[in-house]
Parts: structure tokens; sequence; C-alpha cells
């Protein structure tokens, strides 16, 4: 059991100190966020597959509301009408502040496997479909890689300044496990998924497995983790030095990914030939989770700020611009609002739309019960009643 307010590298490292134990929930905000922020954002984590979401690491929580506290049943499973945890997982404050929370902990990993495959493509995006095609195969499979990132060849470029992959696209796969001896059987498996689709492996081979505290640190995927990890400061560094960047993520079934994939770029290509951008636009996109039913695609767009030479900035409205582009070709084609970093104000307009025409009406009546003045986190899931937003 947790306080919620813990930080993510305190939680590891009083783990640690109990048999080498972990939450293993590294989201890209670990170092400044909170386990009750992660649950109250349904946060997505360290795992591309099987457990994605914080949702399947909590066991029970409890809720402190301005009518009083609520804590719900500690219990491996249950089938006992709706769940009552789940209802306040990403209710994001607008219930009440989530105070304490069993969560689901393990070993740290012993062994680990990684290793990393590069399709090419005349450009990039076109490396970047080929890959989704494996990432696919692969998420039928029956196996559960701990790390499936597929890359677009231009944002690891970026990234890595290694110029090679800039018409390609590079797919990040590790398994890591506490209690097998060895990974190698899973690794092959999905390689030569990779391979039938013309995937070069890197460092090609049979064997994989190796003992080691931590994930690839060599190579373009170990370059690749490193900037990853400091995405958060570049970005800041960024916008003082007049660009424009930022990201968008959702997630929607295979068979509609590629004729979305082509549309939202489309779409931002349009966009940054009509803005004031100094001729710069970048718009590439990553898995960053994966189910068998479909991706987790995670866009990043860098451009120049318009900045006029009198120092107007119009970077806001750029981003909006940008934002509005994006949205309107999630909602054309099905795609869900957000798919881990929760909805806040920002993406509002589109969770509305793909909401059920009761939903809305459960969640108020269910706000009302807990914070009957809607004071908590207003305007965020729910307008006001009296609200003139």
């Amino acid at each position: 059991k947790v306080q919620g307010g813990i930080y993510g590298p305190a939680l590891e490292k009083h783990l640690k100190q109990h048999g080498n134990l972990t939450f293993r929930y590294f989201p890209q905000s670990f170092e400044f966020s909170t386990v009750g922020g992660w649950l109250a954002t349904r946060g997505g984590g360290h795992f591309a597959t099987f457990y994605q979401h914080v949702d399947d690491l909590v066991e029970s929580l409890t809720i402190v509301t301005p009518v009083g506290v609520s804590k719900t049943r500690r219990l491996p499973g249950s089938g006992a009408g709706p769940s009552e945890y789940r209802m306040y997982l990403g209710s994001e404050g607008t219930l009440g502040v989530i105070s304490e929370a069993w969560i689901r902990i393990r070993q740290r990993p012993t062994i680990r496997a990684n290793a990393t495959v590069v399709f090419d493509g005349d450009t990039s995006r076109d490396g970047f479909l080929l890959g989704a095609e494996a990432v696919r195969k692969i998420s039928q499979s029956g196996v559960y890689p701990s790390n499936c990132r597929l890359v677009d060849g231009k944002e690891m470029v970026l990234m890595t300044q290694m110029t090679d992959y800039a018409s390609s696209s590079v797919l990040i796969l590790a398994f890591e496990s506490d209690q097998r001896e060895n990974l190698d059987t899973d690794m092959n498996h999905v390689l030569s998924l990779c391979r039938g689709l013309g995937g070069r492996v890197q460092n090609d081979g049979n064997v994989w497995t190796k003992s080691t505290k931590g994930g690839e640190r060599n190579g373009v995927a170990g370059a690749w983790g490193k900037g990853f990890m400091a995405g958060g400061y570049i970005a800041a560094e960024a916008v003082l030095r007049g660009l424009l960047t930022n990201t968008f993520e959702t997630a929607i079934t295979w068979d509609k990914f590629p004729a979305f994939y082509k549309a939202v770029n489309s779409a931002v290509d349009a966009l940054f030939e009509k803005q004031n951008n100094n001729g710069f636009g970048q718009f590439t996109c990553r898995f960053t989770h994966v189910y068998p039913d479909g991706p987790a695609p995670y866009f990043t767009f860098v451009s120049g700020g318009d900045i006029s030479l009198n120092g107007e900035d119009n970077r806001i409205t750029q981003w909006m611009e940008v934002k509005n582009a994006v949205t309107n070709v999630m909602i054309e084609y099905g795609a869900t609002s957000t798919h881990h970093h929760a909805v806040g104000r920002l993406h509002r307009r589109h969770y509305d739309v793909e909401n059920g025409k009761l939903y809305k009406q459960s969640l108020s009546a269910l706000k009302t019960v807990h914070d009957p003045a809607w004071i908590m986190n207003p305007e965020v899931l729910l307008d006001h009643p009296k609200s003139s937003l």
C-alpha cells in the first residue's frame, strides 16, 4: 500500500530496499509525477504490450471527496457489477483526490533480450507502414515484448543525429523476465516475423538473452532511449530558441490505421505549407503501446515558430491550428482523444464526440454525488451546470 503523493523515483527506491522489488511503471514524466496522478489520469507506462496502462497494476484505492472518504475493497479480481475502483481511474480529480492505493509490484527483471530492426522505404513514412505491419503480426502472435516501439526514421535522426535512418523506420524490441532462464525463443519468433516483411535485424544472430541491469544502452536504440528520456528538457529548450514543438497521441484499430496515418500526415503537411514557420516543419510518428487489435500512435511535430520581426509571438495560434487539424482527422477515423495523456481541457472537444449518448449524463450524476458543489477540477471532463464557458 502506498500514498498517492509519492513520486516515481521515491517509490522505486523504497521498493528496491525490500527484496529488490519494483512497480515497473516508467512514464516519461516519472521523475516529476506521483502514483495518485498516474491513477487519476489512467497513464501508460513501461510496458508496450500486456500491461500497457496503470489500470492493470492497481488493486484498490482510497479517494477523498468533498462529502467523505471512499475505500474500494482489495481483491485480486471481481465480477460484482461495474468496477468501483476503475470508476475512479481516469477521473482526473473531478470526483476527489486519490490518497492511497494498493499496487501490484514484482521482482526486478534479471534477464533481458534486446534487438533492433530497420524497415527501409523510399521515405521514412513508407518504412513506417512496413514496420507497422510487422508490429501488427507481433501483437497478434501470442508473445508480449516489454518494448515494441516503432519509430519514424526522421525522428530517429533528430533524436540521435544518426543520418542513416532518414528513409526508414526503426523497431526497438525487448523482452525481460525475473523467472525464466532464456528469452531467445520469443525474440527469434518475433524477429522471424520482421524478416518476413523485409526487416533488417541489426547485429543479427540467434542468441539474445543477457543478464543485465538495464535496457539497451548501445547502438541506435540506446541513443534514441537517451534522447527520449531527455525529451521534456529538449522541448523546453526548443521553445526558448523560437521553435514550436508538441505531441499528439491516440489509439486506433489496425484496419483503420494505414488510411488514418496517411490522412493525418497529409493534413499536417498541408498546414505546414500555409503557416509562417520559416520553411521548416517535421511531423513524425512512433508506436508507444500496441494491442492485438490496434496500435497507439504518438505523433511529434517540430516547426519554426511564427514570430514576427517586431517580436509578435503567434505560436499559440500556430499550435492550435495543428492541434485542430489532427483532432479533425482523429474524429473522422474514430480514434480516441487520448491513449495515455488524459483529457484535461485541451482534448474536451474530441472527448465529448467519442462518448456514447448517455455517458455524459451518467458521469454528471456520479460527480454530483461525490462533489455536490462541483468544485473539484471544474470544466475537466464535464461542463459545470452553470458554466458560461
